[in-house]
């Protein structure tokens, strides 16, 4: 099972501050100052892109509430347009059909 964000994160940050306390050693294989730059940089750049995401997921909570309450509104604003046609026009349900209320047999 591959890790967990926050567990990629807290690794990669650790191997991070390793190999920056570890430069001399470990630049003679390969993990030189850029590469570890880049390492920063996609790490920076992940925890940027991570924390939008959860922003927006928060957004997209508020938002669906907010639709569904308004739906739920609609819902019932609806109902009681229905119910005033209704009575308006009483014995004249084919006039219901301007209000897109089909009558029932």
């Amino acid at each position: 099972m591959p890790p967990s964000l926050s567990d990629l994160l807290a690794n990669a940050a650790q191997m991070l501050a390793a190999l920056g306390a570890n430069q001399s050693d470990v630049a003679k294989r390969g993990a030189d100052v850029d590469f570890v730059a880049a390492g920063q940089a996609k790490l920076d750049l992940l925890e940027t892109l991570n924390t939008e995401q959860e922003k927006l997921k928060a957004d997209l909570k508020l938002k669906t509430v907010a639709v569904e309450q308004t739906q739920a509104e609609l819902k019932v604003w609806q109902s009681e347009a229905v119910s005033t046609v209704k009575l308006a026009y009483r014995n004249e349900q084919e006039k219901w059909v301007e209000f897109g209320i089909t009558a029932k047999r």
